[in-house]
């Protein structure tokens, strides 16, 4: 992934930080956002983090960094979770059953073995270190594993079966990697 875009670039504790994607959504306040992937070098800890444009560098803003930052994606329906069969997305028109395979996108799970380098777009499923565990309406998920998506750079998804005695409606799903909890969506349950 490259380092500047349009004269656009960002550091975090002074390693250049790979540019995933930059934009600008009107409705935002403010409309212009950069997402930038976190070195793999970068030391845990409170660390600065500059953008640098044509017009000169922002001031250095201080950011949290640590190994694993789970975070589940998800948008006005609920979690962001497919069915491991047909990829059908788990709506509340499809909501999920006791039993099925499915898969639930997220972002900051850390390192992959094998390794991926700073801005490497991944080609194959490489595996994510460390435990993941997964709970949905409080029940213990079985987790079958997490991996990097292939092609799409800070993605994660993983794979579980969802659990049974789960009640019917929108059920509370969380992710933890080692002892780090993600946030917690909601996922239509039948």
């Amino acid at each position: 992934m490259p380092s500047a875009v349009n004269g656009t670039s960002v550091t975090v504790a002074g390693r250049a930080a790979p540019i995933v994607a930059m934009g600008t959504i009107a409705a935002n306040n403010p409309p212009d956002y950069i997402v930038a992937m976190v070195p793999v070098d970068t030391p845990v800890g409170e660390q600065d983090v500059v953008v640098k444009t044509v017009n000169g560098s922002s001031a250095a803003v201080k950011t949290t960094v640590a190994a694993q930052a789970p975070s589940l994606f998800f948008d006005t329906e609920g979690a962001i979770v497919v069915r491991a069969d047909n990829l059908e997305l788990v709506r509340p028109n499809a909501p999920a059953r006791a039993g099925e395979a499915l898969a639930l996108l997220s972002t900051g799970l850390g390192q992959t073995t094998p390794a991926l380098a700073t801005g490497e777009i991944p080609v194959a499923p490489n595996v994510v270190l460390g435990g993941v565990t997964l709970t949905v309406g409080g029940q213990t998920a079985t987790v079958a594993g997490s991996t990097v998506v292939p092609g799409l750079p800070g993605f994660y998804i993983t794979l579980f079966q969802m659990p049974r005695n789960v009640a019917a409606g929108n059920a509370p799903v969380q992710l933890r990697i080692n002892s780090v909890a993600s946030n917690t969506v909601m996922m239509p349950v039948r």
